[in-house]
């Protein structure tokens, strides 16, 4: 009889263990389940808080794609006939016309050279020697180095842009001063060319814009004695 009664407690023991076992068991299995759903929300939410910040930046980018305005040197809205080139393809070409025009036609004593050097960065060697030359032909690179005259240009316009298969057509201007003591003599560069598009390189061509050809006249914008 006791020994029916000790199989009896030993069993009941025994489905109590086994009770509590799948207990444990249960509680395990819903503490994954929990932390499988939390993990799903948390993934969630960061996939919607990437996707926000995307929306985001992508909306700022064209929003001040759509706010560049392209003024020139003395902050003048140029007006330019623009076929087919968003504002900022245009911002670069002006940019462009700005570097070749003033480094090929900008010197003093000190600064041929380099600004030379610059030049061919944004345009074909053989359409700027004749330019060069031209300079040299007139003794302007001497009295710049003896006399210390001053070659000064900057862009004034450009007045127009053919936006289709590369290269395309640019014109623009420019003035040139030349000062000489108290002489200021100015000029007045009408330029144009054909750009391709090329790899930037910086610090050397920054636009990625080239001039395959090019071509300039100057000629007399006014005489002036310096204050």
């Amino acid at each position: 009889m006791k020994k029916e009664i000790n199989t009896k407690e030993n069993q009941t023991e025994e489905e109590r263990e086994r009770a509590d076992v799948l207990t444990d068991f249960d509680i395990i299995l819903k503490s994954k389940k929990q932390s499988a759903t939390l993990l799903k929300l948390v993934i969630t939410f960061c996939a919607v808080v990437v996707t926000v910040c995307v929306v985001g930046m992508v909306y700022t980018f064209q929003t001040a794609m759509n706010k560049i305005v392209v003024i020139d040197s003395g902050g003048i809205y140029p007006k330019i006939d623009v076929q087919d080139l968003d504002q900022l393809q245009t911002t670069l070409v002006l940019n462009t016309c700005k570097q070749l025009v003033e480094s090929a036609n900008s010197f003093d004593r000190s600064s041929i050279i380099v600004n030379q050097s610059k030049a061919f960065y944004y345009c074909a060697k053989n359409e700027l020697l004749p330019i060069f030359e031209k300079y040299k032909q007139e003794k302007s690179y001497l009295s710049a180095q003896e006399r210390g005259v001053i070659y000064r240009c900057e862009i004034e316009n450009v007045s127009y842009i053919q936006a289709g298969v590369s290269p395309f057509d640019v014109h623009f201007s420019a003035i040139l001063t030349v000062i000489d003591g108290n002489r200021v003599s100015k000029y007045r560069i009408n330029a144009m060319g054909k750009l391709k598009d090329v790899t930037p390189e910086f610090p050397k061509n920054v636009t990625g814009y080239f001039f395959t050809s090019y071509n300039q006249t100057i000629t007399n914008y006014g005489e002036e004695a310096e204050n």
